[in-house]
């Protein structure tokens, strides 16, 4: 679960996972409803030890044109769950169950993992690539290094000072 504390949510993508416009992200929120829309998670790099043999899930297309990683190649199927988009990876000898879905209402968005079966051992890490992107802005300025700290039921970030924070 990803969350912030203003009111409004979106999440876009494409089905393979790899964000194909600049809009493209897990959290975009709208900071001074319902303005001021800023992207504050751009992705998820899952990675999969399913037996020894790792896979990353993460899809990225670079400036370059190269693709990597290429997750994309472990969809085994992909469908809307009522509004709920729903991918179904095949990892070796396992499958995964990933889906996400935004709480109306809120900056919040849910990341469900669910394994549907597995022969090996498997052992799941992700990495939340968090960036502040303000959309429609005409400057950007350098905002330092943003402050991470554990909180008693996550990870809590302040990309700046003066910024609202927002935990996961």
């Amino acid at each position: 679960m990803v969350r912030h504390k203003r009111h409004w949510w979106l999440r876009s993508g494409t089905v393979a996972g790899c964000a194909t416009r600049r809009y493209h992200g897990i959290l975009l929120a709208a900071l001074q409803p319902p303005v001021a829309r800023t992207q504050l998670v751009a992705a998820l790099d899952e990675t999969i030890d399913c037996g020894g043999t790792f896979y990353e899930l993460a899809t990225h297309k670079w400036a370059s044109g190269a693709i990597a990683p290429q997750g994309l190649q472990y969809i085994e199927s992909f469908h809307l769950d009522g509004t709920i988009p729903t991918w179904i990876y095949a990892i070796g000898d396992a499958r995964l169950e990933k889906r996400i879905w935004m709480r109306q209402g809120e900056n919040t968005t849910y990341v469900r993992y669910a394994l549907l079966n597995a022969v090996s051992p498997v052992e799941f890490q992700a990495k939340v690539l968090v960036i502040i992107a303000i959309f429609m802005a005409l400057l950007m300025r350098a905002i330092g290094r943003m402050r991470v700290e554990s909180l008693n039921r996550g990870i809590g970030v302040l990309a700046y000072d003066g910024a609202t924070p927002f935990i996961f």
